[in-house]
């Protein structure tokens, strides 16, 4: 669902940040991951080299720092 809407749009594309980084995860596995999801989102991806607790923990410091 979330493709077929990013697909769609008229007006520029979503961005969608994700946290999906943990201590001692591996640099290639981190490159392998953002072009996934850059495949299948697009370019409008912001792949953080953070965990979602990092997140949760303080949310308004990530969301504060995205260019619309």
């Amino acid at each position: 669902m979330i493709k077929r809407v990013q697909t769609s749009r008229k007006k520029a594309p979503l961005k969608f940040m994700i946290f999906n980084s943990y201590e001692g995860k591996r640099e290639e596995f981190k490159r392998k991951e953002e072009d996934r999801y850059k495949r299948f989102l697009g370019e409008g991806v912001i792949f953080k080299d953070n965990s979602f607790e990092e997140f949760a923990k303080d949310p308004l410091r990530f969301i504060n720092g995205i260019k619309i």
